[in-house]
C-alpha cells in the first residue's frame, strides 16, 4: 500500500475515516443521500479507496477468454497496485508486476498526481496498462513481457485469482472473504450462464472523463447490481455485456467491455459483419452511458453537496456497499503487499535467485 495509513486520509477539512462522513449514505432507502463531492474529485479519496476497497475486495480484471494460450498475459492495475493474470499449464495464475515500486530512483512528478501515466520504462501502480500480451507461438516470452514477469520466476509474488463466470477476479488481501461471498443474484446468474456455455464476441475499451463511481451509477440505470463495485452487467441484442470500470484518476476512468453470446441465444455465432454491427451497437450504448456519467460527474464533483435522497434501489445498494467498506477498520502490516517474507522487499531488484 503506497499511502501510509498512519498519516490518515484528510481532504477538504474532512477526516475521511470518520464514520460520520458516510452516515447519511448508510441511511435507509429514500432517506440516504449520495457520497459527498470529495469522493469524486480528491486524490486522497482515491487513496482511501485503494486502502479500504481495491486491496480488500475481489476485483474483476477482464475476460479470461482473452488469454487462451499458454503464457498469455492480461495486465490490470488495481488501485495503486500493478498486477497481471497469466495462463500457465491451463490454469489462471496472478502475480504482482515485478517492478511494483516503479523501477525509478524516485517517484517522478508526473506519477504523483493521482492519474495513471503512460510509461515506456516499466509497468507499476502509477502507470496505464497495456493490452493483452500474447506469448510467442513457440511459447517464449516477447520482450514487452519483461516489465511484468522479470527474468527470475522465483521472485514473482503470487496474488489470489479466481475465474467466476467468464471473468477473472483478483483479491489482493490474502485474508479477504471468499470471492463467492461478494456475489449478488446477478453474479450467481453470471456463473450459471458461463456453465451453460458462453462465447466471446467483442472486446473494446472506452475512456470516460469522470470518476469511476459516476460511470457505475449511470450504468446501473440499465444494468444489474452484481455485488462487485466496479462491474456492470447488461444485455445488448440478446448478448451478455460485462463492463469493468477501472479508475485511472479521480476524474478519469477506463471501461473494459466484453460481449458474449450465451446459450439463451437461438442464432449461431455472428459472422464478421454481424460482430462489427454488434461492436458498433455496443460502442453507441456505452457512448450514451459515458455522456450521462460525465454530466453526472460534473454535478457530483461541483462545490456544495446534494442532500437529495437516493430513490434508485440499485444506486442506493452501490453507495451502501462502498460506504461500508470505507468505514471498516483494518489491522495494518509494516511491509508492502508485494513484499514476501524472507525475500528482498524491493521487488524491482530481480537479478539472482533471492
Amino acid at each position: 500500500m503506497t499511502w501510509q495509513p498512519m498519516l490518515g486520509f484528510k481532504a477538504e477539512q474532512r477526516n475521511l475515516e470518520d464514520p460520520a462522513v458516510f452516515a447519511p449514505v448508510l441511511a435507509p432507502l429514500g432517506v440516504a443521500t449520495g457520497l459527498p463531492p470529495v469522493a469524486y474529485r480528491a486524490s486522497v479519496f482515491a487513496r482511501l479507496e485503494d486502502e479500504k476497497l481495491w486491496t480488500r475486495a475481489w476485483v474483476p480484471v477482464g475476460a479470461h477468454a482473452r488469454i487462451p494460450n499458454e503464457g498469455d498475459l492480461l495486465p490490470f492495475t488495481i488501485g495503486d497496485h500493478g498486477v497481471h493474470v497469466r495462463r500457465e499449464a491451463g490454469s489462471l495464475n496472478a502475480y504482482f508486476n515485478f517492478a511494483q515500486h516503479g523501477g525509478c530512483r524516485f517517484v517522478p512528478r508526473q506519477c504523483q498526481t493521482g492519474n495513471k501515466t503512460n510509461c515506456f520504462y516499466t509497468s507499476c501502480g502509477h502507470s496505464r496498462d497495456r493490452d493483452v500480451i500474447a506469448s510467442n507461438p513457440d511459447g517464449s516470452e516477447p520482450p514487452e513481457m519483461y516489465m511484468y514477469v522479470g527474468n527470475n520466476p522465483a521472485k514473482r509474488v503470487t496474488v489470489p485469482v479466481r475465474a467466476i463466470g467468464p471473468l477473472a477476479f483478483v483479491g489482493l488481501d490474502p485474508e479477504a472473504e471468499a470471492a463467492e461471498s461478494q456475489l449478488g443474484e446477478t453474479g450467481k446468474w453470471l456463473v450459471d450462464q458461463e456453465r451453460l456455455g458462453m462465447r466471446p464476441l467483442v472486446h473494446l475499451t472506452v475512456e470516460a472523463r469522470c470518476n469511476w463511481k459516476s460511470f457505475v451509477q449511470q450504468s446501473l440505470g440499465e444494468a444489474a447490481w452484481t455485488g462487485f463495485p466496479n462491474l456492470a452487467v447488461f444485455r445488448i441484442e440478446d448478448c451478455l455485456v460485462t463492463a469493468i470500470a477501472q479508475p485511472v484518476g479521480p476524474e478519469r476512468t477506463t471501461v473494459h467491455v466484453d460481449v458474449f453470446e450465451t446459450s439463451e441465444r437461438s442464432s449461431v455465432l455472428p459472422d464478421t459483419e454481424g460482430v462489427a454491427q454488434l461492436s458498433s451497437l455496443c460502442r453507441e450504448r456505452l457512448r450514451q452511458i459515458v455522456a450521462r456519467a460525465e454530466g453526472l460527474h460534473a454535478s457530483l464533483a461541483a462545490d456544495g453537496s446534494d442532500d437529495s435522497p437516493v430513490s434508485d434501489p440499485k444506486v442506493w445498494a452501490f453507495h451502501r456497499a462502498l460506504a461500508q467498506r470505507l468505514i471498516t477498520v483494518h489491522q495494518y502490516v509494516e511491509r508492502p503487499l508485494y513484499a514476501m517474507p524472507g525475500r528482498a522487499s524491493n521487488a524491482g531488484v530481480n537479478a539472482g535467485p533471492f
